[in-house]
């Protein structure tokens, strides 16, 4: 008789039945997790692009009545003290004090550039002029007489007739950026970086000036409101201590 094979599904199940499958058990090791730092999964990034908001209300200015032109300066790219003459609030942005403190999120910001809007009312029975430097150089004093804010060049100049029924007012608008002010070096330098208790060692002032046409050293009452954005880079990001 020929010999006959045993059909396949026979002998697996033979095989199934004289060798079990035996579990394995694999060991296991618990790794702990260490939190990364601030910047790659935190809650804020390492560097922070932003637009921060200054807004001071409507705010009158009386002159002193000892000269005919009057001027106030502004920090324009500097947060910490905008308003270095006290004339409108003396106030910083709107959450500045809360993004950049000493204990973090960040420890210190640039800005890149800022767009400036200034209203500006003649309350008094003098006519005048008003001029405003957009970039007024590294010291503000550069521009504290009529006849240099007259003669530097990208100065706006306007004329307000004096106040009768109606109140002579003017928009004044302008956008610059740190680089068209400072051509050079300005990625590389510390000298434009500020922190919560410190302006940048280098300041790029704006400067408005009034002055009565008929160079009356009389006290006049003029109102002044201010907007500026802040474009700002935040960075040095330390959520260490807050």
């Amino acid at each position: 008789m020929p010999y006959r094979r045993r059909p396949k599904t026979q002998a697996r199940r033979k095989r199934r039945q004289a060798k079990p499958y035996a579990k394995v058990y694999r060991k296991t090791t618990t790794v702990a997790r260490i939190p990364r730092p601030i910047g790659r999964k935190g809650p804020f990034p390492r560097t922070m692009n932003t637009t921060l908001l200054y807004k001071a209300p409507s705010v009158n200015v009386t002159s002193a009545g000892i000269s005919s032109y009057n001027y106030a300066s502004f920090g324009l790219n500097n947060m910490y003290d905008f308003d270095i003459d006290n004339i409108v609030n003396n106030k910083q942005p709107l959450f500045f004090d809360t993004l950049v403190t000493s204990n973090g999120p960040y420890r210190n910001y640039k800005v890149n550039a800022w767009k400036t809007t200034i209203r500006f009312i003649n309350l008094s029975d003098k006519a005048m002029f008003v001029y405003y430097d957009p970039f007024a150089g590294t010291y503000a004093v550069e521009t504290d007489t009529a006849g240099e804010m007259q003669n530097r060049r990208g100065t706006q100049s306007f004329t307000l007739t004096a106040q009768a029924n109606a109140k002579p007012m003017i928009t004044i608008k302008s956008f610059k950026t740190l680089k068209s002010c400072y051509p050079n070096g300005v990625n590389q330098s510390e000298n434009f970086a500020g922190s919560s208790s410190s302006a940048p060692s280098t300041v790029a002032y704006g400067t408005l000036g009034w002055q009565t046409i008929d160079g009356s050293t009389a006290a006049f009452t003029v109102a002044i409101q201010i907007q500026h954005i802040f474009y700002a880079t935040l960075y040095n990001a330390d959520s260490t201590q807050s």
